[in-house]
């Protein structure tokens, strides 16, 4: 199993063609809908802004407005998860 710690992470439209080349999923043929390839790159994107300012939840959402409400209840588990900050 490779690690991807330290990594820059595929972000946009590159992240689909980079799960299609993840080990393990070159034979499977799996195919998602715009609106979950939408969802996953926005709770991302998301979950890297969080990281950055602490948990800030309501910053992080103002990133992707239009998928807030689904997001929302994901990263409020995210937040609960972050470790604390001194």
């Amino acid at each position: 199993m490779s690690s991807t710690r330290g990594q820059t992470q595929p972000r946009g439209r590159y992240a689909l063609q980079a799960l299609s080349r993840t080990k393990g999923w070159s034979h499977a043929h799996v195919h998602y809908d715009e609106r979950e390839v939408t969802l996953a790159i926005a709770l991302s994107e998301c979950l890297d802004e969080m990281q950055k300012n602490g948990g800030n939840i309501e910053a992080a959402l103002s990133r992707s407005p239009q998928v807030a409400a689904d997001i929302k209840p994901l990263l409020e588990v995210a937040a609960m998860l972050l470790p604390a900050t001194a």
